[in-house]
């Protein structure tokens, strides 16, 4: 989160309101079946996401990723 926190600051010029973080997974068995009574089997993987967000004055959304 401080990583992100900083390329905001960089990028933008102010620092973030809000964060989030979910650690990745992936389903080894059973996409889409969960929902449909069928057996799910995910695992965590070293992988993750991060979101930081600050309010904006104008009706702009503005996006920013590291990874693409």
């Amino acid at each position: 989160m401080r990583l992100a926190s900083s390329l905001f600051q960089a990028s933008f010029a102010s620092r973030p309101a809000a964060g989030a973080s979910a650690p990745g997974r992936v389903n080894l068995l059973g996409e889409h079946t969960d929902y449909n009574g069928g057996l799910v089997l995910p695992f965590a993987i070293d992988r993750g996401t991060v979101a930081v967000a600050a309010r904006r004055d104008d009706a702009l959304l503005c996006v920013h990723s590291t990874s693409l």
